[in-house]
Parts: structure tokens; C-alpha cells; sequence
């Protein structure tokens, strides 16, 4: 009996607990990247003055994006020129169904103005 409760309590106390369920997110990755393409007006941003636009723009999200994936994109995009941004919004765009994106149409101004080609400027709607 002893030799049983002794086994018993071996795999009792050395047993893992089951893995818990990753926590929900409180944003699901499309708010995220409807954020993204919105922050302009979410943050006041006056588009006349560049630096502080970039500013105001990244302060904006760093603060509301909680989605993991939405922080993962905006990593990537805080690291990227104009282009790679632009590039990397209207992939995210296109994943989450957001036909609308005014920061994208900015961006993409942005880096026709930095001496990119004409095609650069596409407009703002994303391409299915």
C-alpha cells in the first residue's frame, strides 16, 4: 500500500500542469491595421509637417496597437523608408479585407516625393 501512494505522489508532483490557452487578445489584428491606416486622424496629424506627422503617427501606435501580430507588423514598419512601409500596409491591408487606407495613400505620396517613379503613387484603395 505504502509502495502505492508512494508511486501515486512520484508521477503526481512530477507531471507538468496542462498548457494553458494563450490569453485573448483585447484587438484582434484588423482593428490593428484599420488603426494603422486610420492614425492620422486618430492623432491629429497635420500631413504639412512631415517629422512631426512621423511623430505623432508613431507615438499613436506604439500606444494603442496591443495586438501581438499588429505589434509585430509595426515593428517592421517603424523600421522601414516610405516604400517599405507603403509595401508592407497594403499587404496587411489586403490580409484583413481594409479596402480603405488613407496612411497608405500617404505613404505612397511620400516616397513619390523622395524621387520614386510616378507608379509609386497608386491610389489609396488596396488592390484585392
Amino acid at each position: 500500500m505504502r509502495s502505492l501512494l508512494l508511486a501515486w505522489l512520484a508521477v503526481a508532483c512530477s507531471s507538468e500542469p496542462p498548457p494553458r490557452a494563450p490569453p485573448r487578445e483585447a484587438q484582434s489584428y484588423g482593428e490593428a491595421v484599420r488603426m494603422m491606416c486610420e492614425v492620422d486622424a486618430l492623432a491629429g496629424v497635420d500631413p504639412a509637417d512631415p517629422l512631426d506627422a512621423e511623430a505623432k503617427r508613431a507615438d499613436y501606435l506604439v500606444e494603442h496597437v496591443k495586438n501581438s501580430d499588429g505589434i509585430y507588423l509595426l515593428t517592421l514598419f517603424r523600421t522601414s523608408d516610405p516604400r517599405g512601409q507603403a509595401s508592407l500596409l497594403e499587404e496587411a491591408a489586403r490580409e484583413t479585407r481594409c479596402s480603405s487606407c488613407p496612411l497608405l495613400a500617404a505613404l505612397r505620396s511620400s516616397a513619390t516625393d523622395d524621387g520614386a517613379p510616378a507608379s509609386a503613387a497608386a491610389p489609396a484603395a488596396v488592390k484585392p
